[in-house]
């Protein structure tokens, strides 16, 4: 329902969306660009953007002999494989609270990991607990956030209507795993309490969350 909507944004601004479709190459001659399609097809264009995503930059960790894997693997102090050596930022493989061992690329990641792996390094012993740093984004008229598993790790969803705007609980072996909210303003550190002590049923979820 909700990628139909923010589909439609598009669609009525005049943009042309091309579904199901993927790039295969591309090239630049007199000043135009033409995409091929693994279809086949060739668009042409003034300006192609491209959102490849990223490779963590581990050469350094792996010449110092640190662990790494998708990124340089720390502890929940955000110690390496070296006691001496703490990781920090986009490059952080750590155990997360909420949903596993994983590495995020946000904003909100590289500052609160860098604070308590600073900490660390001087003795304190923090546990590095955020839990699921907050990625969010802002398009058109539409504003959306959220914390935990969105897009791995989901087999259901309960989409909940509040003030113009939208909730949706994530839900994985029947428990809430990702929270993202659509066009309304909520408390996200309650959204990772409820991500970390679920309500007894789901029918609980419901609610909890109230629009600031």
């Amino acid at each position: 329902m909700l990628a139909k909507e923010f589909q439609q944004r598009f669609v009525d601004i005049g943009v042309s969306l091309i579904n199901n479709a993927y790039a295969d190459s591309y090239k630049v001659e007199d000043d135009q660009v033409s995409l091929k399609l693994e279809n086949g097809a060739v668009l042409k264009a003034d300006i192609l953007v491209l959102g490849i995503g990223l490779n963590p930059n581990v050469e350094l960790a792996e010449a110092a002999g640190l662990e790494v894997g998708n990124g340089v693997i720390a502890d929940k102090y955000l110690q390496t494989s070296n006691k001496h050596i703490y990781a920090a930022g986009d490059v952080l493989n750590y155990p997360d609270v909420i949903i596993g061992r994983n590495r995020f690329e946000h904003e909100e990641q590289a500052e609160y990991s860098g604070k308590v792996a600073g900490r660390n390094m001087t003795g304190a012993e923090e546990v590095y607990n955020h839990g699921a740093p907050l990625s969010y984004t802002d398009v058109l008229d539409i504003s959306i956030e959220g914390v935990g598993e969105m897009s791995r790790n989901r087999d259901d969803a309960i989409i909940e209507e509040v003030a113009g705007g939208y909730i949706v609980y994530y839900l994985f072996k029947g428990k809430p795993s990702g929270i993202l909210t659509y066009n309304v303003k909520v408390d996200m550190d309650k959204a990772r309490e409820i991500l970390v002590n679920p309500p007894k049923t789901l029918d609980e979820l419901t609610g909890i969350l109230k629009p600031i």
